[in-house]
Order: structure tokens, then C-alpha cells, then sequence
């Protein structure tokens, strides 16, 4: 499909000359119209000159076999390839019932709406696909193998497993159980490999045996290495052992090629990391989570782990009765258990104190790669401060978890001491193997290995009820994702990113919160477009902090689309709303969030993200305004490094301070941190929530008291594009801040834009390009479809001409500006299948086209337009400049559209009108209902209490 858009001549900020009242847009969308029709005809039956690049103004049906049959093999096409040939749906088509373009029919049969992120990710609905075209998996032959080893501590061998699982499904051969290591431990950054005397057998460890049935579920054969083929070492044409250094960081490719293809038995060293993140596919992630639910403690193991346990609370209880403490198991607000893990009566906190780990973190932050690493040792020496901030309670026994024969005395003493000054009930591994009911469990673990014992504490961290780590550490990064994962408890207290993720981005999901309440009718189409994008992408965690009613339409639609719902009244909603209304009707015409008290509370939410429970486990949300959609995944390193010590935000209207709340990347603990003086300073306000210098309501405020941080850290306007500004290929998240779609669809129809010239400079930007990406997530929205309609006719040579008069651009510079914005795209794909598309648009042409009449039932557009329209074909010529010749000359009709002329008074307030906002505190860009805004706030009383919604 091709993508184009508009872009100013002007330098940026500057505004060109736009429709002047309703009568004469209304006039002006008429020529666009005829201008279109003249223009189909004199290029051909189907309106593109022989070139293929042109769409008629109404888009055909075309059917997505047809789509992608140029190549004839239709059948081939993948749903994300069909999904990128889809020409943009307009009015008319869904006046013909084509819903079925989002349909997977096959030979007229409807399949299942395959709307992008209505059943999940781009990655679950390609598995999907692929699903449907059942058959059981081919499992690669047991006569060619891949051994593999392992390497280093606990965590990066469970890993160093599933990157050999993935290496031998990329080579179509069957993976080989490695041998385990005894003792990892690394004094240095060289690979600590298994050797004769440090050595484990893999199902000791691990239930080797559910584990080879799960990979065959994901199509890979694993085989014990009892019932490996013996091969001779010395055979170079049986069998291969290749060191991958040499082949850098990633190595499927050069396994698989070459004469090594050949070898029937290939041997590597350990594969931990060998694949880049670029390289990893939708069935590796499945395989991967499919792994590590299967890398369960062998029966010996999980034994030990259930007398831990319960060595852990009988110890935790003991020490709370001599202390005179009532302990509570709960793990503190929020904590959740599920049926995979959790309820083990105890918290847990995996301490990163060793002699190795102060090593490991002197070097790891001293490699000078460009990479900031800075939060190796945070906050360890004053950890129990950071617990508060995540919401542990005291009267819950706190496991602490650690190495403790590599951990300096004086070290232990100060962190632990620390703990106990706090209040914490602490129960380490040393005291549960001192007490009487560890004594069996201690004795056992003595038999065996560091990593068994390794083993042993991380299905404890399995267990608890809460979950803290060190994020550079992979075994407490792993378990707090796992944990994630299975709905669990998990949290890093040292702040900073989760390097894990780096390598393996699909391990974690960004949470993405947003707030929305049950009468809010009029953003429920973008709210959905919202939630299926996040979902289509993948890579978010959806949250909503929901207001109203539960038994709402949109209340179940989120349930059903896996977003979690948060129910949340926040302890100021009366202050602040008695705080509101004395000046609501001044600052209204800052921001149109004063209009009722609903849109004012519900905005302010946000201020809030740091004491909603369910959130206290992260350490970065991302919030935004539910009038987004996301265009890329988006993972947490792709903010950028340092990560921002309290929010982040991007531009408002100008690329100046203040900035846009409307999306913010939070650090929760430091909003934690600073909840109560940020509460103080939003509610000792006397400007009715306007903050002076500032802005209005949430944003002022937020803007006000993190100053410094924003300033030092603002976020990158590819996370906040607005459509308003040129288009941003790199651009993540689109934001239609000020006027929303159905606010530019108005402005199409009307002229009437309540945000000033914001509507104008969207249109003659990059709204057109965006509405084409948004509109594949809504394609059942009316406005939607409108819009993309609208954009339909801004592509045409001859409406641009239309365009370029009233708007001042030249016939040059307009096409230059459309071709800067689409000479990315591909001009042999524009091509693919546009032939048979053509013969799908003659066939609906006429068809459309009285349909047309149904859109313009309201009166937009005189008869003689619409008998024009009824007639295809070159006859339509002579109509359609007929009409144009008319209304040139100021003779034509407009049903309903015949206007006032405008007053000389109105001419120049026209002309003085600010082009851009320069000044928050002066500018005044909303249009408001006096009377509406009257009634709403009528419901407040002096003391801020409203009325049930």
C-alpha cells in the first residue's frame, strides 16, 4: 500500500492560510470532490494512468486473495504480508459489507475477524496462522545431532539449555542433553565449563524426562545422552567439534552452511548468547517459555525445595514468638498467587553481596563500549529502604538469599543489620541449616554441588510470595521474568535497566498503563486502537485504571482483549475537584479537561501510578492518554541510557519546556518516594489547578515539581510523535494530542477545528500516513474509515492542485513534500498485485459510487454531485468540470451549504489568530459548551463531593 503524507513548505511552527468559515470549506470540499471525478477520467477506467500507484475515491473492495494473487501463489501469503497489501477501507466498502477484507475466508468462506491485535501479538497471530494449517510437528532426525555444553553459574546454564535447544531447531537437527556444572562460579569473565570433576548429570537436576516431551511439543527432539548415536571423535565426517568464538555473536548461520551442513553429528561449546536479539523469531519465544516451564527440579530436588519451605516458616514463626510479633504471610499489598508458584508464606530477596559480585560489577562497569552500565551494586548497602518503596511489609518473613561462603563478614553484618533495624523477620539459608527442621534438608544439600544448591534457592524465590532481585544478576533477572510471566510477584531493587533483556527482549513486557473511565463513549474507538496495537507489537504489559461502571460494554471488551483492570479512587478526588470548580470556566480555555469534573479526575489519575498496588513491582510504567497507537515494540532500553531518575516526557505543542504529560516514562520508587510533597504542592494551588509558567491540572503540576529531571532528561519525540509535526519513520508511539480524529474528521466535513490551527497543520503534515497505520486497528469505526477516505483524496494530482491553491503551496513544492514522504517505499511492491486489483476496483466502481449518496445523505453535497458520481466512465468528465466551471463562478448548489458571508470583524480575528501556541498561560485554543460546562460542574458541591456517574 502506498504510503504518502503532507509536510509544510514553512518552517517548522509556522502555519499556512486554511479554509476560512464552514460555507467556504464546504465549497472547497466540493471541488476537491469534482476535481477527483475530472481527474479519474482523464487518467483512465481505472484512475491511475497505467502506473497502478492511484486510488479512486472511494476505495474498491478488493478481496485479500485477489491482493496477493499477483505472484500466483495466494495461498503462500502470510497474514502480516496480506495485512500489508490491504488497501485502506473507505465508507462505501463498508456500506458493502466489506468487513470480510479483515477476514481469513478462503473461496468466500468468513473466518474469524483477524482485526491486527484482536487475538493477541503480530507473533501469536503468525502462530496462529501457521496452527490452522494443522498436521503434527516433523520432529528433526535423531541421526543428526547437535551436542552442545554449558557454561558459567545456575541461571546462565538453564539459559546456555534453551539457546542449544533453539541453535539445533535452526539446523534441523536433534539437541543432545549437555552435562551440568558443579560449581560456576567465575572469578573472572572466562566461561567456567564443565571438566571431569566438576560435572552433574542433567536429570539430576532437572526432570529430564518432561522436559524432552515439552520440546517435542514445540518441534524440537531432545535426546538423553543414553540415547545419543555413538560417534567416533576421530570420524571428521561423522562428527565435528567447532569452537564458536571465532564465529562471533551469531552462529546459525555458519553451522548451517559450508561443509559443516553436511557433518551428521556437530559438537559446540557452550551457545549462552550466540544468537542476537535481531535473529530471534515468534517460535523462539514460544520454545523458550516453553522451556523454562519444563525445567523443573528433578524428584530429589523439588523434595528439598518442600522442606526448605517449611523449614522457613516454622524457623520465621519461632523468631516472631520470641519477639513478641504477630507475623502475616500475605507478602504484602498486592502480592498475588497463582496456581504455578507464590503462597509460600514468606517473602523473598535474592542479595547480591558476594566477593565475586563486587568483582563482577568493577569490571562489568568499567568496559568502555558506549553502553551505560550503572546500577551493578545500587542500592544494596541501603536495601531496606528500597523494600519499603516496593511494599514489603515487616510482619512477613523476609528469605534472604545468597552465597553466604563468598559474602565478607562485615559486609553481611551491615546489610543484614540494617534489615533487622527495619523490622524484618529475616531467615537466611545458614539459619534454616542451624534449626532443627533444616537439619535434614541442610544435610543433603551438603552432599551436592553450588549449583544444586543454586537450584534449590531459586525454586524457593519460585515459591514466595514476593520476589526482589539485582537485575544485572541473570539468576535474580531470570526468576523476577519467570515469576512476571506466571502472574507472580517480581521486582529489582537496584534500579536502572534489566540487561537480560537486552539479549532476550521478549523475556520481558514494558508494563503500559493508562486510565479510563465507563462514560467516555466518544474515545472508545481510539481507546481500542490503543489496546490493539500494544497487543499487535507485543512487547506491553496493558494496565488501565478503570472509573465507573463494571458492567460497561468497553468494561468487558478490555477484559476480553487480556488488559488488566485496576479499580482506583484516589484520597484528593474531593479536594481537588472543590479546588477545580471556582475557576473551571477561566482554565477551561487552557485545556478542555476542565470541561467536567469526570475528564478533570480522571486525568489526575496518573499522579497516582506510584500507590496503586498492583503496580508497586516495577520500576518503570510507561503511562500514556488512551488516544495513542504504537507503531513498533517498544522495549525498556529503547528510551535510551540512563534511564530517567524520576519521568521523562516530551513536547508540547512547541519544542519547548513545559512538556506533554500525555505519555511519561515513570520511575515509581522516586514518585513513591516523593508521593506526599508532590500532593501537598498539586492541592496548595489558588488558581483552580493552573499552574503558573507551568500548564494546566496534571500536566502543570508534574511539569512544576520534577523541573529539573524533565529538563535534564526529556524524552525522545519518537515516543510522543504528534500528527500535527512532519512524519517520523522512527516515530513508537503516535499521540493525536489536541484534536482527535473524530475533531479532524469535523474539520473536514465543517472547517471548525476547537484547537485553533491544529487541525490545518495535521492535514498538512503527517496525519495522512498515521491514519493509514491507525485505521488497520478500527477498521469497523466509521471516523476511521471517513478519514482514510479524506486522505484518499489528498493523494490525487488533481485535488492537490485544489489544495495548493487555497493553501498557498506551489504545484512544485507540494509534490516534492508528498514524495519526500513516500520515496521510501518500494516501488516494485507498490506494483505487487496491483493488476488484479484494478480489474476488483472496475467491477465495484459503479457500485461505490451510489453508495456515495448514503454518505452525503446529510445534506454536504448538491444533487448534481451526485449524478455526476452515478455516471463512470469518461461521461463523468464532462459532468464533473461542468460543476467545477459552476462553482468557480459562485453558481453552484450546496444543499445545506449555501453560508453567510463572513462579517469583516470575523476576517480579522481570523488574521490575528496565533498561529502556534507560544504561551500556555495566555493562549486560549478551546471552544466551549457554556451551558453543558454548567451542568457538570453544578454537580459539585463547595467541598468537591459529585454525584454518582
Amino acid at each position: 500500500m502506498r504510503v504518502t503524507g503532507w509536510k509544510r513548505g514553512a518552517r517548522a511552527g509556522s502555519v499556512l492560510p486554511g479554509p476560512t468559515s464552514p460555507a467556504r470549506y464546504g465549497l472547497y470540499l466540493i471541488l476537491i470532490l469534482a476535481g477527483y471525478l475530472a481527474g479519474s477520467a482523464l487518467r483512465g477506467p481505472y484512475g491511475d494512468g497505467g502506473r497502478g500507484t492511484q486510488r479512486f475515491l472511494i476505495s474498491a473492495h478488493v478481496s485479500t486473495t485477489t491482493a496477493a494473487a499477483s505472484d500466483g501463489d495466494a495461498g503462500a501469503t502470510s497474514v502480516a504480508d496480506k495485512l500489508s497489501t490491504l488497501p485502506h477501507l473507505s465508507m462505501a466498502s463498508r456500506l458493502l459489507g466489506a468487513k470480510e477484507l479483515y477476514s481469513g475466508g478462503v473461496d468466500g468462506d468468513t473466518a474469524a475477524s483477524i482485526i491486527p491485535g484482536d487475538r493477541g501479538s503480530a507473533a501469536e497471530e503468525a502462530a496462529a496462522a501457521a496452527g490452522a494449517l494443522g498436521g503434527a510437528l516433523l520432529l528433526p532426525p535423531a541421526n543428526r545431532t547437535l551436542r552442545f555444553g554449558v557454561c558459567n553459574g545456575y541461571a546462565n546454564q538453564r539459559l546456555a539449555v534453551l539457546y542449544g535447544i533453539m541453535l539445533a531447531r535452526r539446523l534441523g537437527r536433534s539437541a543432545v542433553l549437555p552435562v551440568l556444572i558443579d560449581n560456576g562460579l567465575q572469578r573472572s569473565d572466562t566461561n567456567v565449563l564443565a571438566s571431569g570433576d566438576n560435572q552433574v548429570a542433567f536429570s539430576q537436576m532437572y526432570d529430564e524426562r518432561a522436559f524432552i516431551k515439552a520440546m517435542e511439543g514445540v518441534g524440537v527432539r531432545v535426546l538423553s545422552r543414553e540415547d545419543t548415536p555413538e560417534v567416533g571423535a576421530g570420524n571428521a565426517a561423522e562428527h565435528r567439534r567447532v569452537e564458536l568464538g571465532p564465529l562471533g555473536w551469531s552462529v546459525a548461520g555458519p553451522l548451517g552452511s559450508g561443509e559443516l551442513a553436511a557433518v551428521p553429528h556437530l559438537e559446540v561449546d557452550c551457545p549462552l548468547f550466540k544468537l542476537q536479539a535481531g535473529d530471534f523469531t515468534p517460535a523462539d519465544e514460544q520454545l523458550v517459555w516453553a522451556g523454562l516451564a519444563a525445567l523443573r527440579p528433578s524428584n530429589e530436588a523439588a523434595s528439598l525445595v518442600d522442606m526448605f519451605s517449611k523449614a522457613i516458616r516454622q524457623l520465621a514463626a519461632a523468631k516472631a514468638k520470641a519477639a513478641g510479633r504477630v507475623l502475616d504471610a500475605g507478602g504484602g499489598s498486592g502480592a498475588r498467587v497463582s496456581a504455578s508458584g507464590g503462597g509460600g508464606g514468606f517473602n523473598y530477596i535474592h542479595l547480591r553481596l558476594e566477593n565475586d559480585w563486587v568483582e563482577h560489577c568493577a569490571r562489568w562497569e568499567s568496559i568502555h563500549d558506549g553502553i551505560v552500565r550503572d546500577n551493578c551494586y545500587n542500592h544494596t548497602e541501603d536495601v531496606a529502604s528500597r523494600l519499603a518503596l516496593f511494599g514489603f511489609s515487616n510482619s512477613t518473613p523476609l528469605y534472604v538469599a545468597s552465597y553466604w561462603k563468598d559474602v565478607e563478614p562485615q559486609r553481611r553484618e551491615r546489610v543484614l543489620g540494617q534489615l533487622e533495624a527495619a523490622g524484618y523477620i529475616l531467615v537466611t539459608s545458614e539459619d534454616v541449616a542451624a534449626s532443627q527442621p533444616g537439619k535434614t534438608a541442610a544435610a543433603a544439600l551438603a552432599e551436592r554441588g553450588r549449583e544444586f544448591s543454586a537450584l534449590v534457592e531459586y525454586f524457593l524465590g519460585m515459591r514466595s510470595e514476593r520476589f526482589i532481585g539485582n537485575s544485572v544478576s541473570t539468576f535474580a533477572a531470570l526468576g523476577m521474568l519467570e515469576r512476571r510471566h506466571a502472574g507472580l510477584w517480581g521486582a529489582y531493587y537496584n534500579g536502572g535497566n534489566i540487561p537480560l533483556v537486552t539479549v532476550m527482549p521478549f523475556l520481558h513486557k514494558l508494563p503500559w498503563v493508562f486510565t479510563y473511565n465507563s462514560w467516555s463513549k466518544n474515545y472508545e474507538y481510539m481507546l481500542k486502537a490503543a489496546v490493539r496495537s500494544a497487543r499487535y507489537q507485543g512487547s506491553l504489559k496493558p494496565y488501565c485504571i478503570f472509573t465507573g461502571d463494571e458492567q460497561s460494554d468497553i468494561y468487558a471488551w478490555l477484559v476480553v482483549h487480556d488488559v488488566e483492570l485496576i479499580s482506583h479512587t484516589p484520597a484528593w478526588t474531593e479536594q481537588l475537584l472543590a479546588l477545580a470548580k471556582a475557576k473551571a470556566k477561566d482554565n477551561v480555555h487552557h485545556s478542555h479537561l476542565f470541561k467536567t469534573p469526570d475528564m478533570l479526575v480522571a486525568t489526575f489519575q496518573r499522579v497516582d501510578l506510584p500507590v496503586v498496588p498492583i503496580l508497586d513491582q516495577y520500576t518503570y510504567v510507561l503511562y500514556t492518554d488512551a488516544d495513542v497507537y504504537f507503531r513498533r515494540p517498544l522495549h525498556l532500553d529503547d528510551f535510551g541510557l540512563p534511564l530517567p531518575h524520576s519521568v521523562s516526557m516530551s513536547y508540547e505543542f512547541v519544542n519547548m519546556f513545559p512538556y506533554n504529560a500525555g505519555i511519561i516514562l515513570a520511575n515509581l520508587p522516586t514518585m513513591r518516594e516523593n508521593y506526599d510533597a508532590f500532593l501537598t504542592m498539586m492541592l496548595d494551588n489558588n488558581d483552580g489547578l493552573y499552574y503558573i509558567n507551568y500548564g494546566p491540572a496534571d500536566q502543570g503540576i508534574i511539569n512544576k515539581f520534577y523541573e529539573k529531571d524533565l529538563k535534564q532528561r526529556m524524552l525522545d519525540p519518537v515516543f510522543n510523535t504528534k500528527p500535527y509535526n512532519p512524519f517520523e519513520q522512527l516515530t513508537f508511539i503516535l499521540h493525536f494530542h489536541g484534536p482527535k480524529p473524530l475533531d479532524l474528521l469535523n474539520f473536514v466535513t465543517t472547517g471548525k477545528c476547537d484547537f485553533s490551527n491544529v487541525c490545518e497543520n495535521a492535514f498538512l503534515n503527517s496525519l495522512c500516513p498515521y491514519i493509514r497505520e491507525w485505521a488497520k486497528f478500527v477498521p469497523d469505526e466509521v471516523v476511521a474509515v471517513q478519514l482514510e477516505d479524506a486522505c484518499a483524496w489528498l493523494d490525487v494530482p488533481n485535488v492537490a492542485e485544489l489544495f495548493k491553491k487555497k493553501w498557498g503551496l506551489s504545484g512544485r513544492q507540494l509534490a516534492a513534500t508528498k514524495e519526500e514522504q513516500s520515496g521510501q517505499v518500494n516501488a516494485a511492491a507498490i506494483q505487487a498485485g496491483v493488476m488484479a486489483q484494478q480489474k476488483a476496483r472496475l467491477e465495484h466502481a459503479l457500485e461505490l459510487r451510489r453508495k456515495l449518496r448514503k454518505l452525503v445523505a446529510g445534506g454536504k453535497l448538491s444533487p448534481e454531485v451526485v449524478e455526476a458520481l452515478d455516471k463512470p466512465g469518461p461521461g463523468s468528465k464532462a459532468a464533473a468540470m461542468a460543476i467545477v466551471r459552476k462553482l468557480r463562478a459562485g453558481k453552484g448548489k450546496s444543499r445545506g451549504g449555501r453560508a453567510q458571508k463572513r462579517t469583516e470583524k470575523k476576517q480579522q480575528k481570523q488574521q490575528e489568530q496565533q498561529k502556534h501556541l507560544e504561551s500556555f498561560d495566555t493562549a486560549s485554543v478551546v471552544t466551549v459548551n457554556e451551558k453543558e460546562m454548567a451542568d457538570a460542574w453544578g454537580a459539585i458541591d463547595e467541598d468537591g463531593a459529585a454525584s454518582q456517574q
